[in-house]
């Protein structure tokens, strides 16, 4: 949970403070992914990552403008996973992989040098 509050600073130097308010953010929990080799030099990308469950895995990627180049959702099984996304096709550049599994968010950046 966070704690804001915003000062506010008059011309003539005097300030206030508003109300403190509380936020909750979900949906953003970090999930325990490994990605390698980065930078990758022929386009493989390997996620290693463990599962506690059978929910699929969504993985996006985008580029540095936000466009999404690509999604794809993949099958896993509890316990260890290892799965090798092909970057190969978007060319050298960098790279933002989203992984999410339920409510577990992780985001990546890699570098693809062909």
């Amino acid at each position: 949970m966070y704690y804001y509050r915003l000062k506010q600073i008059d011309y003539d130097g005097r300030f206030e403070y508003s109300e403190i308010i509380t936020a909750q953010i979900k949906g953003t929990s970090r999930a325990p992914i490994t990605l390698f080799p980065n930078p990758t030099k022929d386009g493989q990308l390997n996620l290693q990552f463990s599962a506690i469950s059978l929910e699929d895995l969504t993985v996006q990627i985008f580029d540095t403008t936000g466009k999404e180049l690509s999604i794809d959702k993949r099958s896993i099984t509890r316990g260890n996973n290892l799965l090798t996304l092909n970057l190969s096709r978007f060319g050298s550049g960098i790279y933002f992989i989203k992984m999410q599994q339920g409510d577990l968010i992780t985001y990546e950046k890699v570098i693809v040098e062909l």
